[in-house]
């Protein structure tokens, strides 16, 4: 989804499943346009706010960071503050949360960039909906965001780890001589452009009884 940071956003009407306690992983890709104080990126915000993943600038400098936040009586925010996220790229951001374990943990392209087990608050449900590309108190988010996501478990590192890879290619192949197309499943999947650095290894099946492989 493309956001022009004027007044677009997505918005998801209140229900019990969003409603989330106890645990939480809240992730998605986002490209950023133009770096400002602060960019909603999945918000469940009310008078109390649920839940947030959002990105914010570090003082003056030319990056931001991705950060989680919660409304207990009081702004319950943990920041990955070494993450420098700039302009134009594609990343991949997570956060985690289990209440019984107090650990809230942030991630980056699938490696943690922040743990704390110190947060001893707990979320509070709302009626509000849930945004994707705005905070309905902030500004309006200037960019790209795909593959949001909220889950009501705190995902292990391993799996969120695989979320943050599977953006950058996915490579499957279709039955045998499978000629009406029905069973294709042959797929790629990028970012826009084809990643950096990366190769591509196509195989080929050349005979019936699969003996022969083309590469």
């Amino acid at each position: 989804l493309s956001f022009d940071g004027v007044d677009d956003y997505v918005s998801v009407g209140d229900s019990n499943s969003l409603d989330i306690t106890g645990q939480i992983t809240l992730e998605a890709w986002v490209k950023f346009n133009t770096v400002s104080d602060y960019w909603g990126v999945i918000t469940k915000r009310g008078a109390d706010t649920n839940y947030q993943i959002h990105l914010q600038q570090e003082g003056a400098n030319n990056w931001m960071n991705p950060a989680f936040t919660f409304y207990n009586g009081a702004w319950k925010t943990h920041t990955a503050v070494n993450a420098d996220l700039t302009t134009g790229n594609w990343y991949h951001i997570a956060a985690t949360f289990n209440e019984t374990t107090d650990t809230v943990k942030i991630y980056v392209d699938g490696a943690e960039k922040y743990s704390s087990t110190a947060e001893t608050s707990t979320m509070l449900t709302n009626t509000s909906p849930l945004y994707i590309g705005w905070d309905s108190g902030f500004e309006y988010f200037s960019g790209s965001i795909d593959e949001a996501a909220v889950w009501n478990t705190a995902l292990d590192a391993a799996t969120i780890a695989a979320h943050a890879g599977d953006n950058n290619f996915v490579l499957t192949s279709s039955a045998y001589d499978s000629g009406d197309g029905v069973n294709l499943v042959n797929q790629l999947k990028w970012n826009e452009t084809t990643p950096t650095n990366t190769n591509l290894r196509f195989q080929i099946r050349t005979s019936a009884d699969n003996s022969v492989w083309t590469s």
